[in-house]
């Protein structure tokens, strides 16, 4: 290193040089126009090349986190973001959402053509994993939404898979069975179209499991009396303010009531 530079910023500058972009403190205005235009400045310099996002951060301001978000799903290459120490926590309402539009994006009309599942504990609500696969092979994604902290996504039949991510639980997307998957992989989705989806998640909190669609809230205890959903429900302090003068509880085992406010966990709730 040269002796008269700083050693952090030579390091971060070696990262950029390499294409690898890392946010690894807490997410505001300043530092998400620092990674959008690290973002954009690669992009500029060669389209057709993977940037690599590394996360290690707690969290931060939601309107922060979509731009960079926003940014990411704008330059040409994707590459891949990657979630470690901090950054790999607890998933919540924020968390769950990217996801949820990061999968919108690139499953969508594409057509599941077989189900590998070596972690049993991940379909535990059904009998036994053929279930599971039976009901999940050869039909298409119609959409992708969200219940909570709950992923629905939507086939062409009249069935929806049910993805909740427990404590550690990721879907990570690769290109080829070729990539090496992660350790405490338990299901892998291969689509007819190429690619596939592995569901990722070391303390096997997480689930899936396949429900009819339209008895979604009938059949799935825990979507059948979810609260507001602030990302769906403009919330405003007034209305927050009405909400919490009308009931008697703990402010953070109020927020973290999902009959409540859906959504919101325990690390969230402690930022609020």
């Amino acid at each position: 290193l040269d002796s008269g530079a700083d050693p952090r910023s030579d390091v971060f500058n070696r990262l950029l040089k390499n294409r690898v972009v890392l946010l690894g403190t807490d997410v505001n205005d300043e530092i998400a126009n620092q990674i959008c235009a690290q973002l954009l400045y690669l992009e500029g310099e060669d389209e057709h090349s993977d940037i690599w996002l590394y996360i290690n951060s707690p969290g931060g301001s939601v309107t922060a986190g979509m731009a960079i978000y926003d940014t990411r799903q704008f330059v040409g290459r994707a590459g891949a973001t990657v979630g470690r120490g901090r950054g790999a926590a607890m998933p919540e309402l924020p968390e769950v959402e990217v996801l949820r539009r990061d999968l919108e994006k690139e499953i969508v009309g594409k057509k599941i053509k077989s189900v590998e599942v070596t972690g049993t504990r991940s379909v535990r609500r059904h009998k036994n994993t053929k279930e599971f696969v039976d009901l999940l092979e050869g039909h298409k994604v119609v959409s992708v939404q969200r219940r909570g902290k709950y992923l629905v996504i939507r086939l062409d039949g009249p069935d929806a898979l049910i993805v909740h991510l427990g404590m550690s639980g990721q879907l990570l997307r690769a290109k080829t069975a070729r990539e090496k998957a992660p350790k405490h992989t338990h299901v892998v989705i291969h689509f007819t179209q190429g690619g596939l989806l592995r569901f990722v998640d070391p303390r096997t909190f997480g689930e899936m499991f396949m429900t009819t669609y339209d008895d979604l809230e009938h059949k799935v205890e825990e979507l059948a009396h979810l609260g507001l959903d602030p990302l769906e429900t403009a919330l405003s302090w007034e209305l927050f303010g009405r909400m919490l003068a009308a009931k008697h509880a703990r402010l953070k085992s109020l927020l973290m009531d999902q009959k409540f406010i859906a959504g919101i966990g325990n690390v969230y709730s402690d930022e609020i």
